[in-house]
């Protein structure tokens, strides 16, 4: 990681941390802390998505009977294909479902492994890691002529939910998401 982004998290961190005790300290007005609380809880929201996404596809990866400790490298290699195909089409659903389609291959090629070859769940998923940072690394040198961050592509249209937009704490933390949170809550739902 480079200096810049571990700044950058450990200002954000302080930020976060002076925000919290203003408000606890009663210091700011009452309607800037809710806006600071549902900002915080849309940003935790967006942030976490994926990884309540790639834990789901762990916990049905369990519960097939193949450990799966690749899900980073299948992270990566969604990610990456889906930023790709975005800047390469224009079209970020184009990308998101590149990025599904890849993932999932990379995920077949380690089920295959485990259960057709019978081979070791560990050194698998650990393969599986190594060639999702490995691949992504290489191709952002190669597409972009940088590694560790793309240029910024085309994102997907965040829904309004004008409903809920007046709720004070609720309404900046549901509305003006992407479609993958809320899709998100009914795939948690779902499983």
């Amino acid at each position: 990681m480079n200096r810049r982004r571990i700044l950058m998290y450990l200002g954000a961190i302080v930020v976060i941390m002076v925000v919290i005790a203003l408000m606890i300290m009663g210091a700011t007005d009452p309607v800037i802390t809710m806006s600071i609380i549902g900002w915080l809880m849309k940003s935790t929201l967006e942030s976490g998505t994926p990884l309540v996404l790639a834990a789901l596809g762990g916990m049905f990866s369990e519960r097939s009977g193949v450990v799966n400790i690749g899900l980073e490298g299948i992270m990566l290699m969604g990610a990456f294909n889906a930023t790709a195909f975005t800047m390469f089409t224009g079209d970020p659903w184009i990308g998101v479902l590149a990025g599904i389609l890849s993932g999932g291959l990379l995920a077949l090629a380690h089920a295959l492994v485990c259960v057709k070859f019978k081979g070791d769940h560990i050194v698998s998923g650990t393969g599986v890691i190594l060639f999702g940072a490995g691949f992504t690394t290489l191709m952002l040198d190669v597409i972009w002529d940088t590694t560790g961050i793309s240029d910024p592509v085309r994102p997907l249209p965040t829904i309004a939910l004008p409903e809920i937009a007046d709720i004070p704490i609720l309404g900046r933390a549901l509305n003006n998401l992407s479609p993958i949170v809320y899709m998100m809550f009914m795939i948690a739902i779902l499983s």
